[in-house]
């Protein structure tokens, strides 16, 4: 399922962590409430001082089946990090073609973080890219890019997911 060192490398690649028929089945349910709801995705964009354009924004305090979701894939999380961790935050954001999210590290309460691809409109492989220093404290800002700091580069399919150390690592 994985590959690489967690604790030494700062994230781990997880190919195939949730099957793409739940990753689409929960993209589909979101997709189907909001409709219900009367509500559309381009209702929920926000500006985001990480992002370069507005973007789709669905927290779990407000969408309870991300938060169950997450729960759900806490023991997993769990085993891999080595020890019990207790979910804080989670959300969904639905990035365009040609949308960047800034360089940034995450706040304390998000000292474990995932991402998983749920879709992709056009088939092709996302990356995400982590840090390969460690830093001690959150930074205050974000960056266009790296700079002159070395990174590695995960590419992922829907149902992969990224785990890495999101105060410690910038992604």
């Amino acid at each position: 399922m994985s590959s690489g060192n967690y604790l030494e490398d700062g994230y781990l690649a997880l190919p195939g962590f949730v099957p793409t028929d739940v990753t689409h089945a929960l993209l589909g349910m979101l997709k189907s409430d909001l409709i219900q709801g009367g509500v559309s995705f381009d209702q929920l964009t926000r500006k985001h001082d990480l992002l370069r354009a507005e973007a789709v924004e669905v927290y779990g305090t407000h969408y309870l089946p991300l938060s169950t979701f997450l729960w759900g894939m806490t023991p997993a999380v769990s085993a891999i990090v080595g020890r019990d961790l207790r979910p804080s935050y989670c959300y969904f954001r639905m990035y365009r073609q040609g949308d960047v999210c800034f360089i940034h590290s995450d706040r304390y309460a998000c000292e474990h973080s995932l991402s998983l691809l749920l879709a992709a409109s056009d088939d092709k492989a996302w990356s995400l890219e982590v840090g390969s220093q460690h830093i001690e404290t959150p930074r205050q800002r974000a960056d266009p890019d790296f700079g002159g700091e070395a990174y590695g580069s995960v590419s992922m399919k829907p149902g992969d997911a990224v785990l890495y150390q999101g105060v410690h690592r910038l992604h």
